[in-house]
């Protein structure tokens, strides 16, 4: 059965260690096709007043400690920066194992502030 993409939008939270920015609900068990799900947002955020760096992870289920299916690059941000950065990822293992939630989480080096992440997942069968 194929389902429809589950959209997120997490709540407004500043972060400097691991933090979970916004969770997906529930999602089909085993995508259709067996070809993956497909997860890609953006996350937008002010840096803080020195320059820092960022990283992104998308992870399987609910919290900062399910399996990594992503992680960014670490992203320079200029002082007091207001960033949006784009997110995409393939889970290709949710195929054959079937996985429920994803959460985006976001660490910095120097406090951000006023992040929001939202994301979509969608089931790459149903890609046209």
């Amino acid at each position: 059965m194929s389902y429809a993409p589950v959209a997120v939008v997490g709540a407004s939270t500043g972060f400097t260690a691991e933090t979970a920015m916004a969770t997906s609900p529930l999602v089909a068990t085993v995508p259709v096709g067996g070809q993956g799900n497909y997860i890609s947002g953006i996350l937008t955020f002010t840096g803080n007043a020195s320059a820092s760096t960022v990283t992104i992870k998308i992870r399987q289920g609910s919290g900062t400690s399910g399996t990594t299916v992503y992680t960014s690059p670490a992203i320079t941000v200029a002082a007091a920066a207001v960033m949006d950065v784009a997110f995409a990822a393939l889970d290709t293992t949710a195929a054959s194992a079937g996985v429920s939630q994803y959460t985006v989480t976001a660490t910095a080096s120097l406090a951000a502030t006023a992040g929001v992440a939202t994301f979509t997942v969608a089931n790459v069968g149903d890609q046209d």
